[in-house]
């Protein structure tokens, strides 16, 4: 009887043909993961503009309520509501179970709610490097200048302003990205078990030349996102801007020293 003489069928891989498998697979993954990242860090950036868009509109129903009065430095007119800081002030505007609770000096608004903004998404990045500590991960503009012979001079602090002494609210930040927390020094003084979310949101503001330090831990980042940070401006449009623009003082210089807190103006109205 004939042999039969077929050859088994093979079922096995080489080892050439087993690292060319793996090699493709990497070449595939090495190509992939950046568009991956790419794509998530998009996501966050979108999410970011949404919350200054969003903090936007509130700004306006804010100043639509108490004839133009934009919140800035913590500290203002008190038969305005003037001594809140943009996160107090704006929050019942974002949120439908927060609400005005009185706005005199000693009634400050949602003074009932003691949350310390962990319920307030609004005001949260998710590109934020330490949501373990902040709760609110933007800044205001509360820094006021003067000029002399084209040359910016810090003034102090910039409290509650009128909107129409602003003569150009579209070239003048309001809210960039807040500064990273890398030890929680800031953290730590602030978010204690018995602090009011009144004495949190006070933090949240630029307000001398030292919170535009490079140094990390101070108020300001430059570089949340690739390509720079999202920021609003006093007008109320929000945009990604880069590293010169936010660290510059003149894109902060609101072209108006009447509201200066110590300006003539601010001390007549005490």
């Amino acid at each position: 009887m004939p042999r039969n003489t077929t050859s088994p069928s093979r079922s096995a891989f080489t080892l050439i043909e087993l690292l060319m498998v793996i090699a493709i697979i990497s070449l595939l993954i090495s190509i992939l993961l950046p568009a991956l990242s790419g794509a998530r860090e998009g996501g966050r950036t979108v999410v970011c503009l949404s919350n200054h868009r969003q903090i936007a509109h509130a700004m306006g129903a804010y100043m639509n309520e108490f004839d133009e009065w934009q919140p800035r430095e913590t500290g203002g007119i008190g038969a305005i509501g003037g001594y809140n800081p943009w996160p107090l002030a704006f929050r019942p505007l974002l949120d439908p179970n927060i609400y005005w609770d009185g706005l005199g000096d000693n009634n400050r608004p949602q003074n009932n709610v003691r949350d310390h903004f962990e319920d307030a998404p609004y005001y949260k990045c998710p590109a934020y490097p330490s949501p373990q500590w902040h709760q609110i991960h933007y800044a205001n503009n509360g820094i006021g200048f003067t000029e002399t012979n084209g040359r910016l001079r810090y003034a102090g602090y910039k409290p509650l302003t009128k909107f129409q002494a602003i003569p150009q609210p579209s070239e003048t930040i309001y809210l960039s990205a807040f500064g990273d927390e890398e030890y929680g020094d800031s953290y730590r003084l602030l978010y204690r078990p018995r602090a009011t979310n009144y004495g949190i949101a006070i933090l949240y503001d630029i307000r001398d030349p030292s919170n535009f330090s490079t140094v990390r831990g101070h108020r300001l980042s430059w570089d949340r996102h690739p390509g720079g940070s999202n920021t609003m401006y006093m007008d109320g449009h929000a945009t990604m801007r880069r590293f010169n623009d936010i660290l510059s003082f003149r894109s902060w210089f609101d072209k108006d020293t009447r509201y200066n807190r110590d300006s003539v103006y601010w001390q007549s109205r005490h």
